[in-house]
């Protein structure tokens, strides 16, 4: 009984977490880092923040909206990145 209940709850997780990517997902990526930006360690120069998060989305097949301004309707989005910058030590 106990194996058919954990068989039960891992169809229904990988049918979770399966269906929306077969529908596609609306991601928003919010750059909110002031344009920050650092050195890449791969070596493309200086990046902004977002930049890995924009390049493994792409990479991956996935569409996105990026913006500035964070829209005051979120709604038609099912996945938001915020970038923040990142943080320097004092002293």
């Amino acid at each position: 009984m106990h194996r058919k209940f954990c068989g039960l709850i891992f169809v229904f997780l990988f049918a979770f977490c399966l269906v929306p990517s077969l529908f596609g997902q609306n991601i928003l990526v919010w750059k909110n880092d002031k344009n920050v930006s650092f050195s890449d360690p791969e070596g493309a120069g200086y990046v902004e923040c977002d930049s890995a998060i924009t390049k493994a989305l792409a990479e991956n097949g996935y569409s996105y909206t990026l913006v500035n301004e964070l829209p005051n309707d979120l709604t038609d989005y099912d996945i938001i990145f915020i970038t923040l910058g990142y943080a320097v030590p004092c002293g």
